[in-house]
C-alpha cells in the first residue's frame, strides 16, 4: 500500500524520484531524503513535516515582500499622476493668464482722442498706450494712422504687440492688400480681419507717408511691413521737422515712450 502511495505522489510530485529500487525526496534545495529497498528508512517523519512547513513559511514571506514591493510602485504610479495634474493646472493656468494679459476695455473721450485702458502682454508687464493725435497719411492711397503711446515694459516689437495695441485702442493694424500675401498671417498685414490697407506692395518698408498733423515729442512711430517684423516703416517728427524712414533685416526694440501707428476708426 505504501509503495502505492510513493507511486502516486512521484508521478505528481518531480522532487520525489525512484532510483535503482530506492525513492529519493527533496525536501529542499539540495536536502534529499533517500528511502531504500523495502522503504526502511530512518528519517523522522515529523523532522520532514516541519522542513516542509518551514520552506511554506519562507514562501509566504516573499509572497508579502512581493505584496509590499507592489503596493509602492502604485503608489509611486498615484505620485507620478498627482504631479503631471498639477503641472497640466500650472501650465493651463500660465496660458490663460498670457490670453488674458491682451483682453481690454477701450474707452473714448472724443472721436479723434480716444483712451485706452491698461493692457498687458504679459503677466509682469503693464503697458499703456493713448492717442497722441499725430496723423500720418500714405502716398500710395491716402490712407492715414495714428500715433499711440507705448508706456508698458521694453519688448521686441512684432505683429503681435502692435496688433495688441491698436485693438487695444479699438483700431486696426495698418498692412496690404497684395493678392499674393494679403491672405497670409502676420506677413505683409496681421490678419484679412485686421488689415487697414495703407498700400499694395510686400515688403512695404519702402511705402513713404506724409504729415498731417500732431506731434511725436522726438520719438519714433513703428510700423512693420514685412514676415516677423524684420522690415518696417519709421515716422519721425512733426509739422516743422517730420521724417519717413525704414528698417530692413533687423529687429526693432519697442521703448516706452514710442509710438504704435494704427488706423482710428
Amino acid at each position: 500500500m505504501l509503495t502505492l502511495l510513493l507511486a502516486v505522489a512521484q508521478a505528481s510530485n518531480p522532487a520525489i524520484r525512484n532510483t535503482n529500487g530506492s525513492v529519493n525526496i527533496q525536501v529542499a534545495p539540495g536536502k534529499t531524503v533517500t528511502f531504500g529497498n523495502g522503504l526502511s528508512s530512518e528519517v523522522d517523519p515529523f523532522a520532514l513535516r516541519d522542513e516542509l512547513q518551514s520552506q511554506g513559511s519562507e514562501i509566504d514571506e516573499l509572497r508579502n515582500i512581493v505584496s509590499a514591493q507592489n503596493a509602492t510602485i502604485h503608489s509611486l504610479h498615484e505620485a507620478q499622476a498627482s504631479t503631471m495634474q498639477a503641472l497640466h493646472q500650472t501650465v493651463q493656468a500660465m496660458v490663460q493668464d498670457a490670453v488674458n494679459g491682451l483682453t481690454h476695455t477701450p474707452t473714448t473721450t472724443s472721436s479723434r482722442s480716444p483712451t485706452t485702458s491698461p493692457m498687458t502682454s504679459a503677466p509682469s508687464a503693464a503697458p499703456t498706450t493713448k492717442p497722441v493725435g499725430a496723423v500720418w497719411r500714405s502716398t500710395q492711397n491716402g490712407a492715414q494712422v495714428m500715433s499711440y503711446l507705448y508706456s508698458g515694459k521694453d519688448t521686441r516689437l512684432t505683429w503681435d504687440v502692435t496688433h495688441a495695441v491698436c485693438a487695444a485702442a479699438g483700431a486696426k493694424t495698418p498692412g496690404s492688400n497684395n493678392p499674393g500675401y494679403s491672405s497670409i498671417l502676420k506677413y505683409c498685414s496681421y490678419s484679412p480681419q485686421d488689415n487697414h490697407v495703407v498700400t499694395s506692395n510686400c515688403n512695404w518698408s519702402g511705402q513713404r507717408f506724409t504729415y498731417v498733423r500732431g506731434s511725436l515729442n522726438g520719438r519714433p512711430g513703428y510700423m512693420c511691413a514685412h514676415s516677423q517684423c524684420d522690415h518696417g516703416v519709421i515716422l519721425r517728427g512733426d509739422s516743422r521737422d517730420s521724417s519717413w524712414g525704414y528698417w530692413q533685416n533687423r529687429r526693432i526694440t519697442l521703448r516706452t515712450g514710442d509710438y504704435v501707428m494704427c488706423y482710428v476708426k
